[in-house]
């Protein structure tokens, strides 16, 4: 079952206690990794963790069926696991795909992604947030969207002012709309068909993200139009050594993550408050740059 079918795939991440990645194939590209959560919103101690979980879900006590032949006669059984989590993730996309949101795999991922709930352990142990079924069916009052780049013309030039209109202000001069320029989610691309084992790279030139304008910032700041929650960004380290990265919202805990040289990372901040202006900092000013703005 691919993406590229129209499929929108889920995994459950594993349970090897991990907390350096799930396991496959739940850490494959466009794989909704699924870590386990009790009902608490704490982690099940063997579910593995990191920025490949995805989203978590309730996987602690769910109640299956089993083979009655190897369990005394009972159909059901409460289990544990992020197998049982994964499900709950993969039937809330079903009914996201039945709702005004189920577009695309593309919206449904989002959709899910975007309305979960910031538990403690957002940003670290998984990427979102837990699963939150109802809210990816409701209202699409607090809504995310993504502000990526792409659409827009004459890379390599100074961002100045609004953009998408009615959302961000990119001030004067501190931003630098680049050209292609690292792995972002929102530019990943694969052959039109099974058949093909080659094709032609011009779509890269319609690939956006900006950074700092010039050498010697190393932090630089943009403002909502209305107040918002910017839920998470992805950086990426065009530079020679690690970059420390830092989000800061008054009213919320700075995010710090370190970025490896030539790293693509997805950095959530886990705010639930709205503010006016984000700061956004590299140690290595223009070398990291940053793409699809998740806003709340």
């Amino acid at each position: 079952m691919r993406r590229t079918h129209g499929a929108v795939v889920i995994a459950a991440a594993g349970n090897s206690s991990l907390t350096t990645g799930a396991g496959a194939p739940a850490n494959c590209a466009n794989v909704i990794g699924v870590a386990g959560t009790d009902s608490a919103d704490v982690r099940v101690v063997t579910s593995n963790v990191d920025a490949e979980a995805r989203i978590a879900a309730s996987g602690i006590g769910i109640y299956s069926t089993v083979n009655p032949d190897l369990n005394g006669g009972f159909l059901y059984e409460p289990l544990t696991g992020t197998s049982m989590a994964s499900p709950h993730v993969a039937g809330a996309a079903a009914l996201v795909w039945s709702s005004s949101f189920g577009t695309s795999p593309s919206a449904v991922r989002e959709r899910l992604l975007s309305t979960a709930d910031a538990v403690p352990g957002t940003g670290v142990l998984w990427t979102y947030g837990r699963l939150n079924a109802a809210r990816a069916v409701g209202s699409s009052s607090g809504l995310i969207q993504t502000v990526a780049f792409d659409d827009l013309t004459n890379p390599n030039r100074v961002l100045n002012g609004v953009y998408p209109s009615g959302v961000l202000d990119w001030g004067s001069n501190r931003w630098y709309l680049s050209g292609p320029w690292g792995l972002f989610r929102s530019n990943s691309v694969g052959f039109n068909g099974g058949g093909l084992t080659s094709a032609p790279l011009e779509v890269a030139s319609s690939w956006r993200s900006v950074g700092f304008n010039g050498a010697g910032p190393t932090s630089a700041v943009f403002t909502f139009v209305g107040a918002r929650t910017l839920a998470s960004v992805d950086a990426y380290n065009g530079g020679g050594s690690a970059s420390t990265i830092t989000l800061s919202c008054t009213g919320q805990a700075t995010v710090t993550r370190s970025l490896a040289a030539r790293q693509t990372l997805t950095i959530a901040t886990g705010w639930t408050g709205t503010c006016t202006a984000v700061t956004v900092g590299s140690s290595n000013g223009w070398d990291t740059n940053f793409d699809n703005f998740v806003l709340r």
